[in-house]
C-alpha cells in the first residue's frame, strides 16, 4: 500500500525534475565532449529553475481556481445558509482565554485564520450596562440599501476620550485591548472611528439584514498606512429566528449569543497584505425578534 499527500507529491515531482534535468545535462555532454563541468552545472541549474517556475505557476492557477470555485459556490449559498435555522455552527479551529480586560476569562473561539485574515467568536465580552449607554447616545435613522447593502436602523456616535471612566470609553479600550491581543498592534486614539449600533427588527415578509460586503479592503490589495484593520461586532439582541452571522468565501456559520462578539481582522500592516475575500460577512435577515449589535472599526497608522 502506498499512501499519497501533499508532501509525498512534492517529492516525487522534485525528484523527477531532477531526474529529467540531469537526463538533458549528460544528453548535451554526449553532444559536446568539450564542455567544462561549469557549463554542465550551469545548463542543470537553469534546467531545474525553468521546470520549478513551471510546476510553481501551474500549483498557482490551480490555486486560483480552487478558490474562485469557492468564491462561486459560497455566494450562491450564502442566502440558503440565512434561512436555514438548522444549519450547524462551524467548529473553531482552536480554542483560547483572553483576560486581557480587568483579568475577566472569556472564551475566544478562532474559526478562521489565513494570512491577514482572522475571525475571532469571543464569548460574554459585552459587560453590564454597555449597550443601553450606547443605545441613549444615538438617534436611529433607517437605511435602505446603503452602506454595503446595509437594510435596518443606525445610529453612531464619537469617542469622547476625555471621560475616561465612561461607559463606552472603557468600552472602546476593551476592543481595543482584544485587538492589539490579536494582532500586536499598538493602536492609538487617533486610530478610532466612530462607534455604530445597529437594530434589524423582525419582519419575516422583509426582513432587515445587512447583505454580503466586507468591512474594510478585501481583494488582497496592498494594505496602505491608515487604512482600517480590523472590525468588532458585539451582539446586545439576538434574533429569536435569523440570527446568524455568515461568512459564505470563509465557510464560517455562527449563531452569536447575547452579549458576544466577532472580531474580525482583515489586514496586517506588518506585511503590506489585505484579505483575499475570505472576511466577506452577511448578517442574516431577522425574522423574529430584533438584533441589536454595536460595530466598531479600527485604522493603523505607522
Amino acid at each position: 500500500i502506498t499512501l499519497t499527500d501533499n508532501v509525498s507529491k512534492a517529492k516525487e515531482q522534485a525528484a523527477n525534475v531532477l531526474r529529467e534535468c540531469k537526463t538533458r545535462a549528460l544528453e548535451e555532454l554526449e553532444k559536446d565532449g568539450h564542455s567544462s563541468s561549469e557549463d554542465i552545472m550551469n545548463a542543470l541549474m537553469s534546467c531545474i529553475d525553468t521546470s520549478v517556475e513551471e510546476a510553481v505557476e501551474e500549483k498557482q492557477n490551480e490555486i486560483d481556481f480552487q478558490q474562485t470555485l469557492r468564491f462561486r459556490l459560497g455566494s450562491n449559498l450564502n442566502t440558503y445558509a440565512c434561512l436555514d435555522d438548522h444549519m450547524a455552527m462551524s467548529e473553531s479551529i482552536e480554542n483560547k482565554t483572553w483576560t486581557g480586560d480587568n483579568n475577566i476569562p472569556r472564551k475566544v473561539q478562532i474559526m478562521f485564520e489565513r494570512g491577514a485574515t482572522k475571525i475571532h467568536y469571543i464569548h460574554n465580552f459585552l459587560g453590564e450596562g454597555e449597550c443601553e449607554a450606547l443605545e441613549k447616545q444615538i438617534e436611529y435613522k433607517q437605511v435602505d440599501g446603503t452602506d454595503g447593502g446595509l437594510y435596518a436602523q443606525q445610529g453612531s456616535t464619537n469617542i469622547n476620550w476625555n471621560d475616561a471612566h465612561g461607559v463606552i470609553t472603557k468600552l472602546v479600550k476593551k476592543i481595543h485591548k482584544y485587538s492589539t491581543y490579536q494582532s500586536h498592534l499598538g493602536y492609538k486614539t487617533d486610530d478610532t472611528e466612530m462607534l455604530f449600533m445597529q437594530k434589524f427588527e423582525g419582519n419575516p415578509e422583509n426582513p432587515p439584514r445587512h447583505e454580503p460586503h466586507c468591512e474594510g479592503t478585501c481583494d488582497g490589495s496592498e494594505w496602505k498606512n491608515g487604512d482600517r484593520v480590523a472590525t468588532m461586532i458585539a451582539f446586545c439582541e439576538v434574533a429569536t429566528k435569523g440570527n446568524a452571522t455568515h461568512f459564505a468565501n470563509a465557510g464560517i456559520h455562527i449563531y452569536p449569543d447575547p452579549r458576544s462578539a466577532i472580531l474580525i481582522n482583515y489586514a496586517d500592516p506588518k506585511k503590506g497584505k489585505t484579505d483575499d475575500g475570505f472576511t466577506k460577512i452577511s448578517v442574516c435577515g431577522a425574522m423574529e425578534g430584533n438584533n441589536k449589535i454595536i460595530k466598531h472599526s479600527l485604522r493603523f497608522s505607522n
